[in-house]
């Protein structure tokens, strides 16, 4: 059910041959690279690189590019210019968790290199899909309680406002399916999290076990499917931005936690709004 649903959405959003897709090497940009696939799109997936440095996520990337028949391109960042990136990027838009810094860095210059029209991307996933921190046992448990904090929590969500910014920036169409796609997200929203993520033959939790239901045979059968945070660590992407409380120029109230650092950026771009404003 989902695969068709989420194949009805692309045709009616993509409206070119060929869509790039952010690859992370995990089940979300897998699902939607075979989605695409499906509907006779042509793939490109777009993996990054640290320094020329190709790491086992790419090399299993271009595995799984190799077994499907999609396209692959390789973009590698150059650590010498990360602190004034980074700068830029929290200038910019709204983050809230290391992993959001990551994955927004590595795919804004993956965006710098794409040729497609259009690029596909799994953000909003663990928002939707009941993953992230804010939910706890009570909301595994309580239906109506997981509805309700789902929905205050996708009101402030920065994800659309983020992907927006980014689109205007690159002249590209980003599209998140999972949280922007009417059909797809109907079809999460519609789902409490033992629905979402609890494997219906065992009874046991499965984090996106709807997603692992929907593409099981084409899973088992090309696979090669990790969590995103991997592309991060094995990459030295994770790394990397661990180092940013050490400069001075992006730690500049000398914080000791990462989100405390985005709280100081949060306060700067707003006081930037508002001397615009004035």
């Amino acid at each position: 059910m989902l695969s068709c649903i989420l194949e009805k959405d692309l045709v009616e959003h993509i409206k070119t041959d060929s869509v790039g897709v952010f690859y992370l090497g995990d089940l979300d940009s897998f699902l939607l690279a075979s989605s695409a696939s499906q509907v006779k799109y042509n793939i490109v997936l777009y993996v990054f690189t640290i320094d020329g440095d190709t790491s086992e996520y790419v090399k299993n990337a271009e595995k799984v590019a190799d077994l499907m028949e999609w396209s692959i391109r390789k973009v590698d960042i150059r650590t010498k210019h990360f602190i004034s990136q980074i700068k830029k990027l929290l200038g910019a838009i709204e983050v809230t968790q290391k992993r959001d810094l990551a994955f927004y860095y590595a795919m804004m210059e993956c965006l710098s290199e794409v040729s497609e029209d259009y690029l596909l991307c799994g953000a909003g996933l663990d928002a939707i899909g009941g993953l992230s921190k804010i939910y706890q046992k009570e909301h595994r448990a309580n239906p109506a309680r997981f509805h309700s904090t789902r929905l205050d929590y996708l009101a402030s969500d920065p994800t659309p406002t983020t992907l927006q910014r980014l689109e205007d920036e690159f002249g590209k169409v980003i599209c998140a399916p999972f949280l922007t796609f009417r059909r797809t997200s109907e079809y999460f929203m519609s789902r409490d999290w033992r629905q979402l993520n609890v494997d219906e033959k065992s009874g046991r939790v499965m984090l996106k076990a709807s997603l692992r239901d929907a593409y099981h045979d084409r899973i088992k059968r090309r696979g090669l499917i990790a969590t995103y945070t991997d592309a991060f660590k094995i990459s030295g992407l994770d790394k990397l931005v661990n180092e940013i409380l050490k400069s001075r120029a992006i730690n500049f109230n000398f914080r000791r936690r990462l989100i405390e650092l985005f709280v100081d950026w949060r306060l700067r771009r707003i006081e930037k709004q508002r001397l615009e404003q004035t």
